[in-house]
């Protein structure tokens, strides 16, 4: 169970933020709620190095904006091409933070103004749908911006502290494979106490996952490989024969032939020809 250990509070444009810090048995966290006038409370949550990352891209989004011309609400409320639904979102600028887990962050507008559109995704957008999402407005980027590092400041031991934490650590990339309708995803995720590997089971419909921390990572591969031999003496599995390299197509072959004759066409040519200049330089001499 997560203990908090501070609590900043915003108030901006009707809407609330919360953002605490939190304790667990992996560690410490923040974590930002928005409560909106409606009563309705989404949050997502960020380690100290992905919330010095996302001050930064929100100071970065500030000064894009000012660059752009002035909010015009009629040219941002463009609908779907159906022209069914509520009007679209224009993307202004968007990156990817790929840490921990995978976040984007999105300068968006629309008739009521500009914001910013911060999703926590499923590792690789694997189910193409985003877990949980904030939006910030305009006016909130250099307040929120501020709490953070000062939530960072406090706990997380600093801007500089933490990038060093968070470049110490090199990961492999994720691997997959596809059998029948299912996918299988490895990861592997660093956080606060340590690195896991996260073994993903990803259906049309339905999606689990395990998660192996790093000490017990090389006893559960010792335990899968026993679990391996032991079927196949059972005769469970089969191992399946390596494939015999394709012969290739006749046309490829008819290709390759016609090209290899007119190499040797030009080679004898040329042969030919030095053997007629040089019985002429012999007659000359």
């Amino acid at each position: 169970m997560s203990q908090i250990l501070k609590t900043e509070t915003l108030d901006v444009g009707g809407k609330r933020y919360y953002i605490d810090v939190k304790e667990n048995d992996r560690g410490k966290f923040i974590n930002v709620a928005e409560l909106n006038n409606r009563g309705q409370r989404s949050h997502i949550v960020l380690s100290f190095g992905t919330a010095v990352e996302v001050t930064d891209l929100l100071t970065d989004f500030e000064e894009t904006v000012k660059s752009l011309p002035d909010h015009d609400p009629e040219a941002a409320s463009r609908r779907e091409p159906s022209g069914r639904g509520r009007p679209m979102d224009n993307v202004l600028k968007s990156e990817t933070l790929d840490r921990e887990w995978v976040y984007l962050v999105e300068l968006k507008e629309n008739r009521f103004g500009r914001f910013a559109h911060i999703g926590l995704q499923t590792r690789r957008n694997r189910m193409q749908d985003v877990r949980s999402r904030i939006a910030v407005p305009l006016d909130a980027f250099h307040q929120l911006g501020e709490t953070l590092m000062k939530l960072v400041d406090e706990f997380g031991g600093g801007r500089d502290n933490t990038e060093r934490q968070e470049a110490f650590i090199r990961t492999p990339e994720s691997a997959s494979f596809r059998t029948g309708n299912k996918m299988f995803y490895f990861d592997v995720i660093p956080t606060s106490r340590g690195v896991n590997l996260c073994v993903s089971d990803v259906r049309p419909t339905f999606r689990t996952a395990i998660v192996i921390p790093d000490r017990a990572v090389l006893r559960f591969r010792d335990m899968i490989n026993d679990y391996v031999d032991k079927m196949e003496k059972m005769g469970i599995i089969r191992r399946r024969p390596s494939r015999r390299p394709r012969r290739p197509s006749k046309v490829l072959r008819r290709m390759v032939t016609t090209e290899w004759k007119s190499i040797t066409h030009v080679a004898r040519m040329k042969e030919q020809t030095f053997r007629d200049t040089s019985f002429e330089l012999y007659m000359v001499l």
